[in-house]
């Protein structure tokens, strides 16, 4: 080619050395002699320098065989005096997503990449003879541009690979619990859906539903650094919660951080136990809803959880309760707050701004006209049955 020379180079025959850029171009083609070390002690500086790469053990012969590729390549341009070819950026890209797929952070794959940059500029820069180092400029800037072109193509393949694999998580997720929901327990592709998400499908389960205002990423980062295992669905104006191996009081936690109402199931074996703790979720987020207390957990608040899932059909046992609540809402309040109180009658005369003679009236008032003494637990449950029933 008119107005260019050859520099010769033995891993890629010849490269095209522009006029007035011969140093350059030798001085690659020096260091491309030498690639095979090079490659070696990168990958070295690399496994000792990220992190990352130490914890996933990569092989030290593929990170080597990168280094190879990418090191040569980024050589033979910088002798061409070009920046990198579409060819090279596509191979960066499909570089990102292979590393997003191990699983490697990005943020450490951006490190080794300037890793292997600064280990490039130190090898080469004392194979420029020092009367021609006012090229030195040029080439870093050209090698600079060759860092931040291909390290944006991995950096979009990566984030390509992540959002594809973020997808494919979630599709996964919904399939799995909505065949929970479905109670196909029995099936063997929800066995291997709950291993797809890390569970153990003869572990113990436990299911949160809540009913707040959650985003997708919100809910997905709550449960990002837990011990143990979590599955996080939104579904209309509900987030289901499925949980392995989790503290039931960082589940609370972790879902406080939107207000809303809670409801907690039951740890039980199983996958047909995580279906009976969704179930158990289910009745105590609506228990949660119509009381405005929360959260609700099915093992503390079983009870008044049954009754409540139960009323219409207990509405005839409630009615007395009902219409009391209806026509003497001042006796039944001081009722409900006694019970409230933890049957404490100086506490609930003080709440209901009342002297204890006028709380002990009402509820002996309470007591005639329902048929049902308010201190004890069955009361208890009565009363609050018959307060919800009474708003609905």
């Amino acid at each position: 080619m008119a107005g260019q020379r050859s520099s010769p180079s033995p891993a890629h025959g010849e490269v095209s050395a522009p006029d007035g850029w011969a140093p350059i171009a030798r001085a690659c083609a020096k260091l491309l002699t030498q690639i095979d070390v090079l490659a070696e002690r990168v990958a070295g500086a690399v496994v000792s320098e990220v992190d990352a790469y130490r914890d996933f053990d990569f092989p030290i012969s593929e990170s080597r065989a990168l280094v190879h590729a990418q090191g040569s390549a980024c050589l033979v341009g910088l002798a061409e005096r070009r920046p990198p070819t579409e060819e090279v950026k596509r191979a960066a890209f499909a570089f990102g997503q292979d590393r997003a797929r191990s699983g490697i952070p990005l943020h450490a794959l951006t490190s080794a990449l300037q890793v292997g940059f600064r280990e490039l500029v130190t090898e080469l820069l004392p194979l420029i003879p020092v009367r021609d180092r006012n090229l030195l400029v040029e080439a870093i800037t050209l090698m600079w541009t060759w860092l931040h072109e291909t390290s944006e193509s991995t950096a979009q393949g990566y984030e390509s690979e992540s959002r594809r694999q973020s997808a494919l998580m979630a599709q996964t997720q919904e399939r799995f619990v909505d065949a929970l929901r479905r109670g196909d327990v029995a099936a063997e592709e929800l066995r291997q859906l709950s291993r797809q998400l890390g569970f153990d499908p003869d572990g113990q389960f436990r299911v949160a539903w809540s009913r707040a205002s959650f985003d997708q990423d919100l809910l997905s980062s709550l449960f990002e650094n837990v011990d143990g295992v979590a599955c996080a669905v939104i579904r209309g104006l509900d987030v289901i919660v499925v949980t392995q191996r989790i503290d039931v009081e960082q589940v609370e936690r972790n879902l406080a951080a939107v207000e809303g109402s809670l409801g907690i199931g039951l740890v039980r074996p199983g996958l047909e136990g995580a279906h009976a703790s969704m179930i158990d979720a289910e009745l105590c987020i609506d228990l949660a809803e119509a009381t405005g207390a929360s959260p609700i957990r099915f093992e503390r608040d079983w009870l008044r959880v049954v009754l409540f899932a139960r009323r219409a059909h207990l509405a005839p046992i409630l009615e007395a309760g009902i219409d009391t609540f209806r026509a003497h809402p001042h006796i039944a309040e001081a009722a409900l707050v006694f019970g409230a109180s933890g049957f404490v009658q100086s506490e609930a005369a003080r709440r209901l701004h009342l002297r204890p003679n006028s709380l002990n009236y009402r509820l002996q008032r309470w007591k005639e006209l329902t048929g049902h003494d308010v201190s004890t637990s069955e009361g208890l449950a009565f009363i609050e049955l018959s307060s919800i029933c009474a708003n609905e």
